[in-house]
């Protein structure tokens, strides 16, 4: 009867340990994937023959789709990432094939309205824990606000510069 008594306790004990342990996976997932769901930047995975299987909602919008499990469910050319120009998309291919890990490849998308965005795409291959190559794991970020900024101060530095030239030469005439 002792015996008994003490094989239900450790059981309880058991099960109330696996209980914490289960939610606290859980909750560490919960986590995760709201951090994915939620984050600012795209967050994106593609297969080793380069098919894009997983993205979040920034990804999305990025790349100017509004419904995510829509866009993975189209076919796409591999290594484009549902965005890249064909020429983009080669570039991108070769140096994967060349390098495990790309960081800042900076390139302009067409959305489907015709609008031009530029995006920075870092990406890396992910390995098993026996070196074996699993899949890839990138993140895409909108850099078109930036671009535009630094088209701007060019203009104006070549508008200042051409400024400065008349300047000079109209001395030089006086």
């Amino acid at each position: 009867l002792a015996q008994s008594d003490h094989f239900f306790q450790a059981k309880k004990k058991h099960e109330a340990e696996q209980t914490f342990s289960l939610n606290a996976i859980k909750n560490a997932e919960k986590k995760y994937r709201s951090l994915f769901e939620n984050a600012m930047e795209g967050i994106f995975q593609v297969d080793l023959s380069g098919q894009l299987v997983n993205a979040n909602r920034a990804f999305a919008q990025i790349v100017g789709c509004e419904d995510i499990d829509l866009l993975l469910a189209q076919p796409h050319t591999a290594f484009s990432l549902a965005c890249l120009s064909d020429s983009e998309q080669k570039k991108f291919k070769a140096i994967l094939e060349r390098d495990d890990a790309l960081s800042g490849f900076e390139t302009s998308i067409k959305l489907a309205s015709n609008e031009i965005r530029w995006v920075s795409i870092s990406i890396q291959k992910i390995f098993s824990k026996n070196t074996m190559p699993m899949h890839y794991e990138g993140a895409i970020a909108d850099i078109t606000e930036t671009k535009k900024r630094q088209q701007a101060e060019k203009h104006q530095r070549m508008a200042q510069a051409s400024t400065e030239a008349k300047s000079l030469r109209s001395e030089e005439h006086t």
